[in-house]
């Protein structure tokens, strides 16, 4: 018998990406594949849209073991400077008659 185990990402933005990686096995087989950069592996990228659940089956040739990463997924606020984003608008000429 042995063991598969896994890493534990820190949170993440949407848009970025977490390491998943895997230990215990010679094979490693990833699930769901959303966002995942591959499904193969002990290390795979994963850029889920949302908190997503990945489960890894790993096989060590004879017997099969599986283990469960949750990549967390915050929905980061970015900071608009408006006064810079209206005075770039201005400048370029494309200054909307109207704001809504």
């Amino acid at each position: 018998m042995f063991d598969v185990t896994t890493n534990s990402p820190s949170p993440i933005c949407y848009g970025d990406s977490a390491t998943l990686i895997a230990n215990g096995g010679s094979t490693f087989n990833w699930s769901p594949l959303t966002g995942l950069s591959s499904g193969v592996g002990s290390t795979v990228k994963a850029s889920p849209a949302t908190t997503t659940n990945y489960r890894v089956i790993a096989n060590n040739g004879s017997c099969n073991d599986t283990a469960y990463v949750t990549v967390a997924v915050n929905n980061c606020n970015v900071t608009l400077n408006l006064k810079a984003y209206l005075q770039g608008l201005y400048s370029t000429g494309n200054m909307p008659s109207t704001l809504s």
